[in-house]
């Protein structure tokens, strides 16, 4: 998970869940085996589309020359992540920061997202530490695009109540879990057509998620023991994953609040999980320029 107050805070949470999941052993996690097939989280991932893919990326997968492709004055094109997947997060808030968007709309966001060009959604579904909801993915998931359910999950009924809820996709922190839980939980989920995003903030958590065979990797430059932030942390476990695993999605999340970052980072990630940044804006249209550029907004 992105953010969080401390070891203390992270152990509350893991006992929520756990009570959470008493809860359901009792009262089933819903209807998970009759709904329709979920939409292809890592499909999304590794072949982003929307508004991101100008024709600069266009250009430079058909072989042609990429100064030509670029409109006049498009001068935001050299830092804006070309043919880079985005999951853009909706949260209202979040332990740290308390609330994060008075106004929350999970339709209005997500639809927003969406017509951005958004590869994919990431909703917050924990509601004591994080004002979320599953019903806040149910109505995200009619934007049309692939929802992943961003919570603490641990437990094969809750892996059935996310299908049970229409999410696509889910995450498992590795830090939460043993290995063989976690190959239980991913073989589970997939069992489902869910692919997960496995998050780590180590080496020794991405190798573990590598040998536990995660397909999609999240790395957090948040540390969820001490909330101290590390940019550099993707830059230093790309070359290990790469050599790992060269056919993971790498998704940077966490931090990325300026076009120099995304920048950088596309050099060596596949995506990114960008959330705070864009919720805490007044508007949304105007925190997504000042991260892509113009160029990437509909009216441009």
């Amino acid at each position: 998970m992105a953010e969080g107050t401390g070891s203390s805070l992270l152990d509350r949470i893991v006992a929520r869940k756990r009570q959470e999941i008493d809860i359901l052993e009792k009262s089933g996690p819903g209807d998970w085996q009759s709904q329709s097939a979920p939409l292809d989280f890592y499909s999304a991932l590794k072949r982003p589309g929307g508004r991101l893919r100008s024709a600069t990326a266009t250009s430079r997968e058909a072989g042609m020359d990429v100064e030509s492709a670029r409109k006049p004055g498009d001068a935001n094109s050299d830092y804006l992540p070309l043919n880079r997947a985005i999951i853009s997060e909706s949260k209202k808030a979040s332990p740290s920061m308390g609330l994060i968007r008075p106004d929350y709309d999970p339709i209005t966001i997500a639809e927003t997202y969406a017509t951005l060009g958004a590869s994919c959604l990431s909703v917050l579904t924990d509601e004591p530490f994080f004002q979320g909801s599953i019903e806040h993915l149910k109505l995200a998931r009619q934007a049309g695009i692939p929802v992943l359910r961003k919570d603490f999950l641990i437990h094969r009924l809750q892996i059935e109540q996310s299908r049970a809820i229409q999410a696509d996709s889910l995450l498992l922190i590795v830090r939460l879990l043993d290995d063989a839980t976690l190959s239980d939980l991913l073989t589970y989920s997939r069992s489902m057509n869910m692919e997960p995003l496995v998050e780590v903030h180590s080496e020794a958590e991405l190798i573990r998620a590598c040998d536990c065979g995660a397909r999609i990797i999240g790395v957090n430059h948040r540390d969820l023991d001490t909330l101290e932030m590390d940019l550099s942390l993707s830059s230093r476990l790309a070359p290990v994953l790469r050599k790992k695993n060269p056919e993971a999605v790498f998704i940077a999340e966490s931090g990325i609040e300026n076009p120099e970052t995304l920048k950088e980072m596309s050099d060596y990630a596949d995506g990114f999980l960008i959330g705070t940044s864009l919720m805490r804006s007044p508007s949304i249209e105007e925190a997504w320029k000042h991260l892509f550029g113009p160029s990437s907004s509909p009216s441009s």
